[in-house]
């Protein structure tokens, strides 16, 4: 049994404790945002994709792709209309939460405040069915991955149209198509002391978050169940932010985006 906790929150933009669990020996934590506080941003996505997918022309003001490594038909920047949202106020909030409540903040008379954090990137992605996907990766110079959803297949009408079939396509059972897989650390396919992949079936509003150095990815999804909008923030601490951990220095100098 995975191991969970809750810890309550106070926000607009949320209606759910943030829940904390350990499939692994690093939280993945979720939460479920408003509707109304994801809709602007919702907006924003549909009318660039909108437009994209009717002149067969990407935004090259807003192209993201090409720092990724996902094959999706369109991922683009969100900086703005998350912080025209107020969502990176919330987003941090979140953050601020999942970091002094884990291992690496030891002095807990030095709590992470929000100057003490860094957004290095924010996206969305379109993924459409028969071919989208991600590969197995991770996310290089930042501390944390969080992964929000906007709009999802229908995995309960893909589940019951997979089950008549008889015939179990892509390992839906295990929710494979379109939901997102993550890896431990442990390399055995399976482990008395530890699951090796967590498999996350989203719905709209949820909101994930997991060390960026967990490798993670995404099966694609059969057509006629609906598409998959999701958007990408990655987050890291300033030096300033640094300083508050005990996370040895010569750690810091290879990765999570530290700048010393």
């Amino acid at each position: 049994m995975t191991n969970s906790t809750t810890v309550d929150l106070v926000d607009e933009n949320i209606e759910s404790s943030l829940e904390m669990r350990y499939p692994f020996s690093q939280p993945i934590s979720k939460i479920k945002l408003k509707p109304s506080s994801l809709a602007p941003l919702k907006v924003f996505c549909d009318q660039v994709w909108e437009r994209e997918i009717k002149s067969g022309v990407k935004d090259a003001t807003l192209a993201y792709g090409e720092q990724l490594v996902g094959m999706n038909y369109s991922e683009i920047d969100i900086r703005q209309p998350l912080n025209e949202s107020g969502l990176t106020s919330t987003i941090a909030k979140l953050a601020l939460t999942y970091l002094n409540a884990s291992p690496i903040l030891l002095n807990s008379q030095k709590p992470l405040v929000f100057q003490d954090l860094s957004f290095v990137g924010a996206w969305a992605n379109l993924s459409l069915p028969d071919y989208d996907y991600n590969p197995i990766h991770m996310h290089p110079n930042c501390l944390l991955t969080t992964v929000g959803y906007l709009e999802v297949p229908d995995w309960q009408k893909m589940l019951k149209s997979q089950s008549k079939e008889k015939v179990v396509k892509s390992g839906f059972l295990r929710g494979q198509p379109g939901s997102m897989f993550v890896l431990s650390d442990t390399i055995a396919e399976s482990s008395p002391f530890s699951s090796s992949v967590e498999t996350v079936i989203p719905a709209a509003g949820d909101y994930y978050i997991f060390p960026a150095t967990m490798k993670h990815g995404v099966y694609p999804y059969p057509n006629g169940y609906g598409v998959r909008k999701s958007f990408v923030v990655n987050i890291t601490l300033n030096k300033q932010g640094f300083g508050k951990t005990k996370i040895p220095s010569h750690i810091l100098n290879n990765s999570f985006g530290y700048r010393g």
